[in-house]
């Protein structure tokens, strides 16, 4: 039935997409949501990037002891029994749950999708304000409800009110600590007082990574000395 369906949504622990960390379903039945499930999931190796813990909030600590994929895939696979998928950026979830399934040489049904992305073009904080759902922080098991509620205004022909979108400083999101610009002198190269015998001499060094201990500009100069 076309108001039948199951929302799913991945977060990962970094940018690979076998890194699945957290996963929320929910069930819509003949157009009410009539039920959910939520796990955390341990990710190969448990390794996380900064970047991914500020977006979703889950530490390597919260999922060293958690399950992984394959050994939660029975309850997902029968929560999803023959439904179809809704996601909101299907693209994305679709591939977190077949390359993470992959890894763990996990059999995947192919399962049929409708992405609510594709239809509105917008993300799902703008849909949520268009739609005036609530949406109290970002994790997947809210993140699929909201986009089940969304995908049913859009079922039931309810159109969003764009008006209603307030976006925030992005800046105020995220804490870029340790990403700080190498900047001055320090970027200029110095070949008259450099010493030919030098490793670095003549080359291009690239300073990447989150450093606690000392700043960029200070491994830097360090390098140049």
């Amino acid at each position: 039935m076309k108001n039948t369906f199951v929302v799913i949504d991945f977060e990962t622990a970094n940018r690979n997409h076998i890194s699945a960390c957290e996963i929320g379903m929910v069930k819509v039945k003949d157009g009410v949501i009539s039920d959910r499930f939520y796990s955390l999931i341990q990710p190969p190796d448990n390794i996380y990037e900064k970047v991914n813990i500020l977006i979703h909030g889950i530490r390597p600590e919260q999922t060293e002891t958690a399950s992984s994929f394959d050994m939660i895939w029975p309850k997902v696979k029968e929560f999803i029994a023959d439904n179809y998928l809704v996601a909101h950026n299907i693209n994305v979830d679709a591939s977190i749950l077949f390359k993470t399934a992959s890894y763990y040489s996990v059999d995947v049904p192919d399962y049929t999708g409708v992405c609510t992305y594709e239809i509105f073009k917008r993300s799902l904080t703008d849909m949520c304000q268009a739609y005036g759902i609530e949406r109290y922080y970002h994790n997947a098991l809210i993140d699929a409800e909201a986009c089940a509620k969304i995908y049913l205004n859009y079922l039931n022909q309810i159109q969003p009110d764009f008006s209603k979108i307030t976006h925030k400083n992005k800046s105020s999101i995220f804490d870029f600590t340790g990403h700080e610009k190498i900047c001055g002198d320090t970027l200029n190269p110095d070949f008259k007082n450099g010493d030919p015998s030098c490793l670095f001499y003549r080359k291009k060094v690239v300073i990447t990574g989150i450093f606690n201990k000392i700043p960029r500009q200070t491994i830097a100069e360090i390098l140049i000395s």
